[in-house]
């Protein structure tokens, strides 16, 4: 078992700053999700962790050792760091068996051949795969050549497992299948779990912690998954993290409007006091944290779409000059007769609110 502990990592290729003196820590048995854009500098974590690449600056400290310290010219190869890799083409040898890709490892490290099959047998195992131990890579599905790749980064006892997108070329079925495989993997192995993925719903399913990370290289947000949904502490984590209505407010004597037509809206909260000081402002919240009625308490709305999704309902919205989505479940909706027509008019209750302050690029870049 073993922490991960990044110090003051930097990291540039040529000349493009990735990250700069980033620090975290990763605690021994836990998931841990790196969740991000494409291009803000993930991969380059976990390869240098893996000790696929160099930091330029700072320390990364594996248990108690230190695998990585470029001022004093040290970097342990990636065979001294005893740790299992994923990636997202499964890298399995497409002339090797089953067996024989996942004893590859075992033969590299010169393991005692008495030793070798019950750890190939038992690694197999644990990947859901006995019986395909004869097959080739050809004979076997996308999700089981992943799990031979998961088989193989797991055959030699690591206490460290490095998944680098290793579901996105699944299709959604399997992807779902194999996000549950992977967290009941290291729930009976107990490895330390590093995850990197732009897929919001596997960080969500499987992680411990989220590192949420943002274009520039940085972490806008280290917490469990629960926390960082429920109460980003961004905008930008706000909007990664599924679908999210963001509405432009203003505070006029003491009353929220929205910018737009300046109508009311609903009243800032104290905790969030200091935006009134802002020319404008960001009032978030998710499809799901509005309540429709057709009468009774709310603000006053209008349906210009309603659309059924299966077991979701989908409501496009209008109050005043502004427009955001609503979500329903399918049954719920019927039952309480919000089957509504584009043009009809309803009540509208926010339940929750998250409130930002404005940034623009995020906003553009977001849209």
């Amino acid at each position: 078992m073993a922490d991960i502990i990044f110090k003051n990592v930097s990291k540039a290729f040529e000349g493009k700053q990735v990250l700069s003196n980033l620090s975290f820590t990763i605690k021994s048995g836990e998931c841990f999700t790196i969740l991000g854009p494409s291009g803000c500098g993930k991969t380059v974590i976990l390869r240098l962790i893996a000790g696929f690449e160099i930091p330029d600056s700072g320390q990364i400290i594996i248990g108690d050792e230190i695998v990585a310290n470029p001022a004093k010219g040290l970097c342990k190869a990636p065979e001294e760091r005893h740790l299992g890799v994923v990636f997202q083409d499964y890298a399995v040898w497409p002339h090797k068996t089953v067996k024989q890709n996942v004893l590859y490892p075992l033969e590299m490290h010169n393991v005692d051949k008495e030793k070798r099959n019950a750890m190939v047998k038992n690694a197999i195992d644990m990947v859901n795969l006995t019986g395909y131990e004869d097959r080739l890579p050809y004979q076997l599905s996308g999700g089981q050549q992943q799990r031979v790749a998961l088989a193989r980064a797991l055959v030699d006892n690591t206490d460290i497992l490095l998944l680098d997108e290793p579901l996105t070329n699944l299709d959604a079925n399997l992807r779902e299948e194999m996000r549950f495989e992977i967290k009941e993997i290291q729930r009976k192995t107990g490895s330390t779990v590093l995850y990197v993925t732009h897929d919001q719903e596997v960080a969500l399913a499987i992680s411990d912690q989220i590192a949420l990370m943002t274009p520039d290289g940085d972490f806008a947000q280290i917490a469990g998954p629960e926390t960082v949904y429920e109460k980003p502490n961004t905008l930008f984590g706000f909007k990664f993290l599924g679908i999210a209505n963001c509405l432009q407010c203003i505070q006029k004597e003491g009353i929220t409007l929205l910018k737009k037509g300046e109508k009311p809206f609903v009243p800032l909260d104290d905790e969030h006091k200091d935006l009134a000081k802002e020319s404008s402002f960001i009032a978030g919240f998710r499809p799901m944290d509005v309540r429709l009625a057709r009468e009774g308490e709310g603000f006053d709305v209008k349906i210009t779409r309603c659309t059924l999704l299966g077991n979701i309902v989908d409501y496009h919205i209008d109050i005043g000059q502004v427009s955001f989505r609503v979500e329903a479940q399918t049954e719920e909706a019927i039952r309480n007769n919000l089957i509504f027509n584009p043009g009809d008019d309803c009540k509208a209750v926010f339940e929750e609110i998250h409130w930002f302050k404005e940034d623009s690029s995020i906003l553009e870049a977001q849209k």
